[in-house]
């Protein structure tokens, strides 16, 4: 085949589906990266009509598609990271229909059609592409906006099983080529260095839950032209839906291409029938084709309809063509685990707030919030086997966020020498002339003389002058709870602690001293019987 474009520079992939078997079909599609025309030449006795052609090689092309996932471990303040997917195929291009189609005689009259699209036309490439392909030629022409794009598919008879057909490219020595291929085994080429993702590094980008792999597999092929890099040798693709723990399950080629083709509801009766005509061994092509959609069924035909391996390959291809072979090498789906986590245009420090409930939420509209640093959080994973990670504020509000869950009821009660509040959020009451309350979330309230309580979500309360008890299930605990009531009457348990103050240490079970004010009237109190003494000894000595 040949392709002819105004800018060659904008002829950014060609897509080939390739069944290995004799007088099997080929689809076909180009993919644009910019603004260009582009013509695309073919024997028109080789090109068969397909109304869905276009959504077989989509349905193939997602199914396959390598997918990379974030490397284990602390991923940082991006919130985009966790479970997903980086599809490399996404976003997908907009698909092009020709704007025209003819069929020309003779080489002569191809030359004039292509002079419409190339500059500069290449007289002795032309001549090559004649010299191998029979009269008449079909030229389809296109015309692709700014955005990326992609020629609607063709459906070429294919006579080579284990081998692909040359195609010159206008001002390209060659063209990046993506290949999926469906046999009996794996089928990769015959020469050249065979590769697999795992042998270059990529990024996985956290703000964008995105990767580099596109531009990485540019790069290390780039190293060795004749290099290929097998992505995807899959047998389960076809017909079962691949499962990728945590991130969730990719759709099989076949529920994907009579969606596509007929829609939704259509599309899922017919592969709910094509899936009992396999399980029974159907060898009828009727059985696997709907309305007329019947790609999968020329695919699949040419194995009996039995068991088909799709094999993913990329790198590139010239007039030559490439040669094909069977391997036996083990199955290996499309998901990459990235070798780095890009976190540079994540945000440095994730604002929460504490809820009603007393969880913490990422938040906006919160007056006062909490704000984690995504460093700290990273440090301290990697220090702490309960795998804690450092909360901060500008305020006194400082407090320790564990990765483990934290419920059940906590009391605690204490007194201090000061009478200010400072409070990051909630309400805070007493019911004394001096208190110390510093409170994160919820409500704290006293009804004794001199108490101090600091809480970040929840109820405490307190009616004693001195109590402590354990909360969170950390002992010496001061009041911090994380869910729940709390109530000195009562024990309480719990499994682990949610939030704590960072600077506290250990609180000891002494009773704790009393404000100063309480001192001097408890003084004055001792003092005023004696003044009384002695006084009346006064009056009765000068009687």
């Amino acid at each position: 085949m040949l392709i002819a474009a105004s800018d060659p520079s904008r002829i950014a992939e060609v897509q080939l589906a390739k069944v290995a078997a004799d007088r099997a079909p080929l689809w076909l599609s180009v993919k644009l990266s910019g603004q260009t025309e582009l013509a695309l030449v073919t024997s028109a006795a080789s090109v068969e009509s397909a109304a869905h052609a276009d959504a077989w090689l989509r349905a193939l092309d997602f199914s396959t598609r390598v997918r990379v996932s974030a490397p284990p471990g602390p991923l940082a303040a991006c919130a985009a990271a966790g479970g997903t997917l980086a599809d490399s195929g996404m976003p997908e291009p907009l698909s092009l229909e020709p704007t025209r189609v003819v069929n020309v005689a003779s080489e002569l009259e191809l030359r004039r059609e292509l002079e419409a699209v190339e500059s500069t036309l290449d007289v002795e490439r032309v001549a090559r592409f004649t010299a191998g392909a029979s009269a008449p030629y079909r030229v389809a022409f296109y015309e692709a906006s700014r955005e990326a794009s992609s020629t609607a598919a063709l459906r070429i008879d294919d006579a080579g099983a284990l081998s692909l057909s040359g195609i010159a490219t206008s001002g390209r020595r060659s063209v990046p080529l993506s290949l999926i291929v469906l046999g009996t085994s794996a089928i990769v080429p015959v020469s050249g260095d065979l590769a697999q993702p795992s042998d270059f590094a990529i990024s996985y980008l956290g703000a964008s839950a995105s990767s580099d792999y596109v531009s990485a597999r540019a790069a290390f092929l780039a190293q060795d032209p004749a290099r290929f890099l097998v992505e995807v040798e899959d047998s389960r693709a076809l017909l079962a839906w691949s499962v990728i723990p945590g991130a969730g399950a990719i759709e099989p080629v076949a529920a994907h291409y009579f969606e596509r083709a007929l829609g939704q509801k259509n599309g899922h009766s017919c592969f709910i029938g094509l899936q009992g005509a396999h399980a029974r061994s159907s060898l009828l092509a009727s059985d696997y084709t709907c309305s007329d959609a019947d790609d999968f069924a020329r695919a699949v035909g040419a194995f009996d309809f039995g068991d088909v391996r799709l094999t993913r390959v990329y790198g590139a291809i010239d007039e030559q063509g490439i040669a094909l072979c069977a391997t036996d090498d083990p199955e290996r789906d499309g998901q990459v685990i990235a070798t780095d986590f890009d976190a540079s245009n994540c945000a440095t420090n994730v604002t929460v707030a504490p809820g009603a409930d007393g969880s913490i939420e990422p938040s906006g509209g919160a007056s006062t919030p909490v704000t984690v640093n995504a460093g700290n959080v990273a440090a301290a994973q990697s220090e702490s086997s309960a795998e804690t990670s450092t909360v901060s504020s500008d305020d006194s509000c400082d407090v320790t966020v564990f990765t483990d869950s934290c419920d059940g009821d906590s009391s605690s009660s204490s007194s201090s020498d000061t009478s200010s509040s400072d409070s990051c959020s909630g309400d805070s009451s007493s019911g004394s002339d001096s208190s110390s309350s510093d409170s994160c979330s919820g409500d704290s309230s006293s009804g004794s003389d001199s108490s101090s309580s600091d809480s970040c979500s929840g109820d405490s309360s307190s009616g004693s002058d001195s109590s402590d008890s354990s909360g969170c299930g950390k002992s010496g605990y001061d009041g911090d709870t994380c869910s729940g009531n709390s109530a000195s009457s009562a024990a309480a348990e719990s499994t682990s602690a949610a939030l704590e103050p960072a600077s506290a240490a250990p609180k000891s079970n002494s009773p704790k001293r009393l404000h100063l004010s309480l001192i001097t009237l408890f003084s004055a109190a001792l003092a005023l019987p004696l003044r009384r003494q002695k006084f009346l000894a006064r009056l009765l000595v000068r009687a």
